[in-house]
């Protein structure tokens, strides 16, 4: 396991099982390969995931905000319900990722020891994909995938955990839940922040056959941004429920192959919509279906002292000073 240290967060003791949990204890579900545990953030397709520590001393790890914190469920058939927050893990037939209010087909898992690992496979029971099982497994983030060679990806081992001290409330997110912020509306100027890679959208990749958005670092920290230099800022265009991102004449757009770039307008490519879902993890935003993380829109036309914002833009749409803290509304979005 991996040594890590959490700087200025609080911290929660988790002791590990030998076995499958019993019925409704809380628990943290680790990924070796991820080197965390399931996130509290579970939509768009996917499980976010929050890492966990590990102390010399004994085989506990310690996790903090963000994670979440899981029950199962038996049912009689032998198969389980994974619930956070009161909500069901669930997959659907196209391997996505959700949760639902109430169980239905699809919430139902298997959950068995896997001989020559370390760990369980956790395996939907109810849907299939062109016939073949679904499995959990960390690629980036957790996502559901069919499985032809069992690996260490598709491994996951049970953690339990003091729902009392580190989730009081039993929204399943360790820390404090996210509060939603208002959408941006015409002509607001923003910048796209991701928080798992901890990085803003910056200009489009020079690569010709597969381009992409670059990262530019950049920090969330007590509700406000750093923003790092050469951000894009974005121009919103909304035209009713619908969106359009551009910077300098281009436009944030999507492909048939997920590729996330810069382009000249097609209105097909270019418009998005935005919603919010309150969920474990947060409320989130849809965005472009090329990533998997959590990213948010963050105004450039805040309205704090001028000593707040150093930050400029140039003709091109970057950032070229050096900024100082933005702050967040909390407008914290999600990729469709």
């Amino acid at each position: 396991l991996p040594t890590l240290a959490f700087a200025a967060k609080e911290s929660y003791t988790a002791s590990p099982l030998a076995d499958i949990p019993a019925d409704k204890q809380s628990v943290v579900i680790y990924s070796a390969s991820a080197g965390g545990v399931f996130s509290g953030a579970i939509d768009g397709g996917s499980i976010g995931i929050s890492k966990a520590a590990t102390n010399e001393e004994d085989s506990n790890i310690a996790v903090t905000d963000g994670a979440g914190v899981f029950k199962l469920i038996k049912n009689s058939d032998g198969t389980y319900y994974i619930t956070c927050g009161g909500m069901y893990l669930y997959v659907d037939s196209s391997e996505k990722i959700d949760v639902k209010d109430s169980p239905v087909s699809g919430t139902k898992w298997k959950i068995s020891p896997a001989t020559g690992f370390e760990g369980f496979t956790i395996v939907n029971a109810d849907i299939k994909y062109n016939g073949k099982d679904i499995y959990l497994e960390y690629y980036s983030a957790i996502k559901a995938w069919t499985c032809t060679t069992l690996s260490d990806i598709f491994m996951f081992k049970f953690y339990a955990i003091d729902e009392k001290l580190a989730d009081p409330n039993g929204d399943g997110y360790i820390g404090e839940k996210p509060v939603a912020g208002e959408k941006p509306v015409d002509g607001d100027k923003v910048v796209i922040y991701n928080d798992n890679a901890e990085m803003t959208f910056g200009p489009q990749s020079d690569d010709t056959t597969a381009p992409s958005m670059t990262g530019i670092t950049s920090k969330l920290s007590d509700g406000k941004l750093d923003v790092g230099n050469g951000s894009l800022i974005f121009t919103v265009h909304q035209d009713g429920n619908y969106y359009a991102f551009e910077s300098n004449g281009q436009y944030l757009r999507t492909s048939p192959t997920r590729s996330l770039t810069a382009r000249p307008i097609t209105p097909s490519a270019s418009t998005w919509q935005l919603s919010t879902r309150t969920i474990a993890g947060g409320p989130w935003k849809k965005l472009p279906a090329a990533t998997s993380s959590i990213i948010r829109l963050q105004s450039m036309a805040a309205t704090p002292s001028a000593s707040s914002i150093s930050a400029t833009p140039s003709a091109a749409g970057l950032l070229t000073e050096a900024p100082s803290s933005l702050p967040c509304a909390s407008s914290r979005w999600k990729t469709v």
